[in-house]
């Protein structure tokens, strides 16, 4: 954790340490960039099929509903040059499932019910943008790299929650991508857009080494949409 944290630190001082830039024949400014965001999650996973032999129950792959969630973080945008720029952040995002589980009622004895798997992250994509026109609009993509703060399944039919962080890898890689649109700002001042972004886990949240019997893979996705403000 606190590799990641200077990491982080370091590409901040990178931006920091950016000089402007001004291109000949064109108004816009380059120069390092922070920002806000916060705005909607909506997640899903997507379960690849097995035997669970505790409940003596198939699941066949599918993908799971989703809910809405919340997602909030900073990023820094540094100008690369021509239009190219690189784009850390460090979101708290929640994460997680609406689908149908086997919960343990007495010993052996299981009953199915739907609820909620509510997962919260902290998020730290590194993303590579391009804007054809150094503003308004961009494009980006990139690895992401997710710490699991918390994981919890709701059930319904009064049959309470459970703690299953323990039953959860803690780390977690995926690809992001989407797009962007920040107006732009008069005498390079704030700018304030929106941001659609996605994300497809590629990694197994389940922690076999804790979780005993044979296990679906499950992998985490979402769908955010956000505002933000650059200064």
């Amino acid at each position: 954790m606190k590799k990641i944290i200077l990491g982080f630190s370091l590409m901040l001082g990178i931006g920091i340490s950016a000089h402007a830039q001004k291109f000949s024949g064109n108004t816009v400014t380059e120069r390092t960039k922070f920002g806000i965001q916060g705005g909607l999650s909506v997640p899903f996973q997507t379960v690849g099929g097995t035997y669970d032999s505790y409940s003596d129950t198939y699941y066949g792959s599918h993908t799971s509903d989703a809910f809405a969630g919340f997602t909030a973080g900073l990023q820094v945008e540094i100008p690369l040059g021509q239009g190219w720029y690189l784009q850390p952040e460090a979101n708290y995002s929640q994460m997680g499932a609406k689908d149908y589980f086997n919960v343990e009622v007495a010993q052996n004895s299981f009953q199915s019910t739907y609820g909620k798997e509510a997962d919260n992250y902290l998020q730290i994509p590194v993303l590579v943008k391009y804007k054809p026109m150094l503003q308004g609009f961009g494009i980006f993509f990139g690895p992401q790299y997710g710490r699991l703060l918390s994981a919890k399944q709701k059930y319904s039919q009064g049959l309470g929650s459970v703690d299953i962080k323990d039953l959860t890898n803690k780390d977690e890689l995926a690809l992001a991508y989407g797009i962007e649109y920040y107006f732009p700002s008069a005498n390079d001042g704030p700018s304030f857009g929106i941001s659609l972004k996605g994300i497809s886990g590629l990694t197994n949240i389940v922690d076999k080494s804790q979780y005993a019997g044979s296990v679906s893979s499950v992998r985490n996705n979402a769908v955010f949409l956000t505002v933000g403000v650059r200064f």
